[in-house]
């Protein structure tokens, strides 16, 4: 065997659990585009009718409300647009820790709620986050890749999910922690979440392997937390 084929190996498994952690998190991404997309369309086919049954002539007030309408579904587009800048290694951007784990938290709440897995609010206070901003990547992923372990991963579906800055003997951290075991209800949600994913659970073997590749050392507490370094 080629003594660089270790090393490729590895390279490809961490680059399928990067896969499993896009296929958990777009569909979110593409239902906030797609819903903006939506309000505009709508917003459009109403002016639409409005200038056809009015004839030559429409009150400023209505035109008004209706540009309102489009410039704030522009806005929310855009705004998610530029949300996707953050899966790529862009060196020179940064952001503060706390709106990092606001944006990753936005994004696994569709994902945890068809589980019933609910989230605890971040701490709101800015003072009690590191003020040195970091990179998106590798955190955004490892963090992602750290909830979906914690929430699909144990024997049993845990109840609360909890993300808080901490500072240890391994410097700043992000703690993530599952608490309780979830209520199951006999709707179909949990089937339908199941059936929504091609990718078995993330485990903690490729948990640390995703970490490895991106030479990012977490720190396992126990089965049910797990520590992310913010600076490394």
């Amino acid at each position: 065997m080629n003594p660089n084929s270790h090393a490729d190996i590895a390279v490809w498994l961490a680059a399928g659990v990067q896969h499993a952690v896009l296929l958990r998190t777009m569909p979110a991404l593409r239902h906030e585009l797609a819903g903006s997309v939506s309000v505009q369309r709508m917003a459009l086919a109403i002016l639409k009718r409005k200038m056809q049954s009015s004839g030559d002539t429409m009150e400023t007030h209505d035109v008004q409300s209706r540009v309102q309408s489009l410039e704030s579904s522009v806005g929310e587009l855009s705004a998610n647009l530029r949300r996707l800048r953050y899966w790529d290694k862009q060196p020179r951007e940064t952001l503060a820790p706390q709106t990092l784990m606001q944006e990753v938290w936005s994004m696994v709440h569709p994902f945890l709620a068809l589980r019933n897995i609910a989230m605890d609010e971040l701490p709101a206070s800015p003072d009690v986050w590191p003020q040195e901003h970091v990179t998106p990547q590798p955190l955004m992923y490892l963090a992602l890749a750290t909830i979906y372990h914690l929430a699909e991963a144990g024997e049993s579906t845990p109840a609360r999910l909890s993300a808080r800055p901490m500072l240890t003997d391994a410097g700043d951290v992000i703690r993530l922690e599952s608490t309780g075991v979830a209520i199951t209800y006999d709707d179909g949600r949990a089937e339908e979440a199941a059936m929504t994913m091609s990718t078995p659970p993330i485990t903690l073997q490729a948990l640390d392997c995703l970490a490895s590749q991106m030479r990012v050392s977490i720190q396992v507490v126990n089965a049910h937390c797990i520590d992310l370094p913010l600076f490394h």
